[in-house]
């Protein structure tokens, strides 16, 4: 709730709040309303309760805009590890406009990840890696890593959360 709470903020603050009213604010502010546990989430000072909200700005070097938020990242992801192919499939089709067709039917769509010796990033790359998914994967898994530094619930990660490697 409070992830929804912040989006509606945003959008507010974005669109009637500002002096320029913009899209572009939607998609770069670093401003987030945030409670006890949003402030927890995005390492910043906030409210010690989940009650309060207050605005924040968020670190310049992690977040900008509505992308880059839990609610958005968390919807994305699996329940532990961020998915790169739902990111990207969501960015190509609703934030650029593109048509993909449906997966074929007898693709792997467990979550990456899971702790073994690839990262994320690389267990995408070797489920994809094959003639029928590199079509419509050579334009989405790019989309989907540049999200890549974001976990299940949007924390900022600098390393994989199963193989400590660092992000690439």
């Amino acid at each position: 709730e409070a992830m929804r709470t912040e989006t509606k903020a945003l959008v507010h603050r974005a669109f009637f709040e500002n002096d320029d009213n913009s899209f572009a604010t939607l998609l770069t502010s670093r401003e987030a309303y945030v409670n006890g546990a949003l402030s927890k989430l995005y390492g910043v000072e906030g409210p010690e309760d989940d009650e309060s909200f207050e605005w924040v700005t968020l670190d310049a070097d992690e977040r900008s805009g509505l992308l880059t938020r839990a609610a958005f990242l968390t919807v994305y992801a699996s329940s532990k590890f961020e998915s790169p192919i739902k990111r990207g499939a969501w960015l190509y089709r609703e934030a650029l406009g593109g048509a993909l067709g449906d997966p074929p039917p007898n693709v792997d769509d467990s979550p990456p990840g899971g702790g073994g010796a690839l990262t994320v990033r690389e267990d995408v790359e070797v489920r994809t890696a094959g003639a029928d998914c590199s079509g419509c994967h050579a334009i989405i898994n790019p989309l989907g890593f540049t999200l890549g530094h974001y976990d299940a619930i949007g924390r900022f990660q600098a390393e994989d959360m199963g193989t400590d490697k660092p992000i690439d």
